[in-house]
């Protein structure tokens, strides 16, 4: 796009297209140099997602009657099929999540000192 085309673009579009952009390029399995928020979301939805799911496989795999050198196999294949599956639904999620909660969420880690002083000052008010 040109210059003109983008001035001619209203806020809403603009904030489309540059969510299109970030949703790219943090979607993309290329490490690059500068890390988005979102990525950031991502790595931690991840974890969220696989900790989850290993904590029920595993309450799964002590409740099943299996011989006991089986049990490594076993474990090894539930933490890779459990690790794709958290990478895909924390994928799948932020992909479905709209466009108002990716750039509000962007926003709050990006001005994370911002974000964690508005919380601690709502907790503070609550407690007391």
């Amino acid at each position: 796009m040109i210059y003109e085309e983008l001035n001619s673009l209203s806020n809403r579009e603009l904030i489309d297209l540059e969510d299109t952009l970030l949703l790219e390029r943090e979607m993309d399995p290329q490490m690059r140099i500068r890390h988005t928020g979102g990525r950031f979301v991502l790595l931690m939805l991840t974890g969220i997602i696989w900790l989850v799911l290993t904590m029920t496989m595993a309450s799964k795999l002590t409740q099943m009657t299996i011989k006991s050198n089986l049990h490594g196999i076993i474990s090894v294949v539930g933490f890779s099929v459990s690790f794709g599956l958290s990478v895909y639904l924390s994928h799948l999620i932020w992909r479905k999540s709209g466009v108002k909660t990716r750039v509000f969420i962007r926003n709050a880690v990006h001005y994370w000192p911002v974000t964690f002083c508005f919380i601690a000052g709502v907790l503070i008010f609550l407690k007391g």
